[in-house]
């Protein structure tokens, strides 16, 4: 017998693999570039700020803008926002593949980061449209499991790429992926809206929404590099130059605008919900505990798993003299146990409820960075099962209603 609200658009299945090969692109090329760095700074002679931002552009551009393209596939389909940022994303990878400087490949990062900030919204809330019943929590955790595996396979990808061919390779293998991720999504993704919009265009909000999350992930991500209030370096970019001997660091007033930006979109998006205009971001969501103390969870984990991912490849690469190779070989089973995770996630929490089946999820993950400053050797072989946590925690505290 069917579950009630299980069923839903032919092919959707189909559709969710679609959507899992898009995700995954935009996914591992948040942590593709970390291994192969080395290899660009010295093909274009980059010196050290080029090569930070090209590391950590992409996430800014595309924390920036989350919230702005989900409010645009809610409005305008969010198919149509999943071909568009799949075809930009496309367009910034062949950028970086061809570029010949640190100028382009900066460039090329804006691009990616625009697109990837289309994709992710769109392949969430399309799954949200699509599945019901038991087959949402089953998409869910598919969904989950893919973020937190390619996150892991990434370094592995980059390491093999940059090896046996070249860095370029690291940009340029998304374009055939993405050839074939926008025939699926013509062929077997359905479209989806919003079932009822309020009136009016929140411009407002997409500016404050960008100019916070962006500030405030700038600040986050280049505090340590530029110095968190004396400053410990030049900033320079697009002919500005905040020196070293500035009485402060540019993180304190890129944090300090971030976060009044931010405290004027909360407000702003009270007085439009109150007045019945449109909103980027429905607060009252908040008001639901499950969704807020999932999101907080979420937030945990992944600020733990990308946290880990940053800092263990440089680890294992310059304390453990391993190869780039070897060191992806190793963050690939965080991938495996992130998979595995992904489809205990539903039958763990349908046996012991999802807040419950969430909290040694959540424990084994705090215990494993509270050792994080243990011996070598264990903090390599804690990699898989950091992951089996992160993705379990972020399926399990919050399945999708049916």
């Amino acid at each position: 017998m069917t579950e009630p609200g299980s069923a839903g658009p032919p092919h959707k299945w189909a559709a969710l693999a679609v959507l899992a090969a898009g995700l995954s692109m935009i996914v591992v090329d948040g942590t593709i570039v970390g291994v192969a760095l080395p290899v660009i700074i010295g093909d274009l002679s980059l010196d050290i700020s080029d090569a930070q931002w090209i590391n950590s552009l992409y996430s800014v551009v595309f924390a920036a803008l989350l919230l702005t393209a989900g409010s645009l596939g809610d409005r305008f389909g969010r198919r149509r926002l999943f071909v568009v940022g799949v075809v930009v994303f496309a367009a910034g990878s062949l950028l970086a593949g061809l570029a010949g400087s640190a100028g382009g490949l900066i460039a090329a990062r804006v691009v990616q980061g625009v697109g990837g900030a289309a994709v992710l919204p769109a392949t969430l809330s399309t799954v949200n449209a699509v599945f019901r019943g038991r087959d949402r929590v089953i998409a869910f955790a598919i969904w989950g499991s893919v973020i937190s595996g390619m996150a892991a396979v990434g370094p592995l990808l980059g390491g093999w790429l940059t090896s046996s061919a070249s860095w370029q390779w690291i940009f340029l293998v998304n374009l055939p992926i993405a050839a074939v991720v926008l025939a699926g999504a013509w062929l077997v993704v359905p479209e989806t809206r919003a079932a009822a919009a309020a009136p009016g265009r929140d411009v407002a909000g997409l500016l404050l929404s960008v100019l916070g999350f962006g500030a405030v992930v700038f600040a986050v991500i280049e505090g340590a590099a530029l110095g968190w209030w004396r400053p410990a370096a030049d900033f320079a970019v697009l002919g500005f130059t905040w020196p070293r001997t500035a009485p402060v660091s540019i993180v304190v007033p890129s944090a300090a605008i971030g976060l009044l930006a931010l405290v004027l979109f909360v407000a702003w998006e009270r007085h439009r919900a109150r007045i019945g205009r449109s909103v980027i971001l429905d607060l009252g969501l908040f008001g639901i505990p499950t969704f807020r103390w999932g999101n907080l969870t979420a937030l945990a984990v992944a600020v733990g798993e990308f946290g880990l991912l940053f800092v263990l490849p440089l680890f294992l690469v310059n304390v453990l003299a391993m190869s780039t190779m070897s060191a992806g070989l190793v963050l690939a089973a965080m991938a495996a146990g992130a998979f595995a995770s992904g489809a205990a996630a539903r039958h763990l929490a349908a046996r012991l409820g999802p807040p419950r089946s969430s909290w040694p999820a959540c424990c084994w993950r705090s215990s494993q960075s509270s050792r994080s400053r243990s011996s070598s050797a264990r903090r390599s072989r804690r990699g898989c099962s950091h992951c089996c946590s992160s993705a379990m925690a972020r399926d399990w505290v919050w399945p999708p209603r049916s």
